[in-house]
């Protein structure tokens, strides 16, 4: 039904001139209501398009802070000679949303609306026109905790943003370097540090509030580095206890210098066991008289005076830079520098650190 209305109301506007339109017989009486409507708005539409006399108004789209107020200007063009325009009349497609009284937009609440203007000609024309108004929850502030970093070059970082309030509609971030030499933000949002120096970076929201932070980025120089690394090294008190193994130096344990005290070797904590075994010979044998005990202990003392653990430094390959032999109570100093390792085999000891 819909389209033979459509295609009726098409070829009576292609035969006919829109002032004889009257003169014609449609025969509606089988359209529903609905389709009624739905013709009388086509034909409106079709009118309003042919017209040359038309309200033009201001702004036809319209982006709106949530609790802030536009006003539209209306005015007629194209009006015939005599013909003067009424009082213009607002509407609003959701006042929940954005309303309008004489002209002046209010928004209301995050969505979208339309407002439309009306106006009677003296002839008896009618004319209308739209203004679509979008209506966004502006960001009120952009606050960070963090405002300067301390960079090497090639670091990245992310910072991160306090954005009020939370429903803001767009909550994003453009964020721009005054001296991209130095560090400059990247396509994922990065800030990049490049260059020794010291830069401001400024982050500016979008959604049109004009809300900004900045902070400041220092990029070190190769000798500021060198110096942070050797003033850490120097602060850093070491003191672990290690057992057999391999450490990596600068990895494992920072370089510098070290005392290392033997703790227990192997043919020590072999002898000890020896000992406990004879102690538990002597408790199953009432006979023994602690013979067990005393043969044991001495097993066990034999192989904790023969045993030594072994200290190592290793170079790049595996090559031995460095090798000591230490029993339970020995201390060494050693020197521990990068690109080597220490190697603990036989025993377990500490390691301290030396100003």
């Amino acid at each position: 039904m819909k389209i033979r209305i459509l295609a009726l109301l098409l070829l009576v506007f292609t035969a006919m001139s829109f002032n004889t339109l009257a003169e014609i017989n449609l025969d509606f009486s089988t359209a529903t209501d609905d389709e009624l409507v739905q013709a009388l708005d086509a034909i409106k539409a079709e009118q309003r398009s042919r017209l040359k006399t038309k309200i033009v108004l201001s702004e036809t789209e319209i982006l709106l802070a949530k609790g802030k107020t536009k006003k539209l200007s209306p005015s007629v063009i194209d009006m015939e000679e005599g013909v003067k325009a009424g009082k213009f009349t607002w509407s609003t497609s959701d006042k929940t949303i954005a309303s309008c009284s004489n002209g002046t937009v209010t928004a209301v609440k995050p969505g979208t609306a339309v407002i439309t203007c009306f106006v009677t000609l003296s002839d008896g024309t009618e004319l209308e026109e739209d203004c679509t108004v979008e209506v966004y929850v502006p960001v009120a502030s952009v606050k960070m905790s963090t405002k300067r970093y301390k960079l090497k070059a090639g670091d990245a970082i992310t910072p991160e943003f306090t954005i009020s309030p939370k429903d803001a509609t767009n909550p994003e971030l453009e964020m721009t370097s005054k001296n991209p030499e130095i560090a400059y933000i990247d396509s994922d949002g990065d800030v990049v540090a490049l260059g020794a120096g010291e830069t401001t970076i400024t982050a500016m929201t979008i959604d049109g509030s004009e809300k900004s932070v900045s902070f400041t980025v220092v990029v070190e120089t190769a000798d500021e580095q060198m110096a942070a690394a050797s003033s850490n090294t120097k602060k850093e008190a070491i003191s672990k206890k290690l057992r057999d193994g391999k450490y990596i130096i600068g990895k494992d344990i920072p370089a510098g210098k070290y005392l290392i005290t033997c703790l227990e070797t192997e043919g020590e904590r072999i002898g000890g066991a020896y000992s406990s075994l004879g102690s538990a010979y002597d408790a199953l044998d009432d006979s023994s008289d602690g013979n067990w005990s005393s043969l044991f202990s001495s097993l066990g003392n034999m192989m904790g005076d023969l045993s030594e653990m072994e200290v190592e430094i290793l170079g790049d390959y595996g090559d031995v830079l460095r090798s000591v032999s230490m029993k339970a109570g020995d201390t060494v100093e050693l020197k521990l520098e990068e690109k080597t390792a220490l190697q603990i085999s036989e025993g377990s000891c500490t390691i301290e650190s030396i100003d």
